[in-house]
């Protein structure tokens, strides 16, 4: 029975966890705030796409090696000391979902 009871906590957490809702930087941000964030990475150098306020993995890697070349915290979104540092204005708060 303990053995049941614990797999069923198991299940329930994982049910949990991935039932909770996933925000990524391209729902959090406008296309404005992320295309201008592309052109300021691609004006100092670190980003070469498109600047087309799509939110992918080249943006992201620019955004993580902007921030480990500016010492700020290297997690690959648009933090408030990320986009300060890039001279953006503050965004608006998050999206609802």
């Amino acid at each position: 029975m303990t053995r049941r009871w614990a797999i069923g906590v198991m299940i329930f957490a994982l049910l949990a966890v991935f039932s909770l809702p996933q925000t990524s930087d391209a729902q959090r941000y406008p296309k404005n705030i992320i295309r201008q964030t592309q052109a300021t990475l691609n004006a100092r150098g670190f980003y070469s796409g498109g600047v087309d306020g799509i939110w992918g993995p080249k943006t992201a890697r620019a955004v993580r090696q902007f921030q480990a070349a500016n010492g700020l915290p290297v997690t690959g979104t648009l933090e408030p000391g990320t986009i300060q540092a890039l001279g953006l204005p503050a965004p608006p708060g998050p999206r609802p979902y």
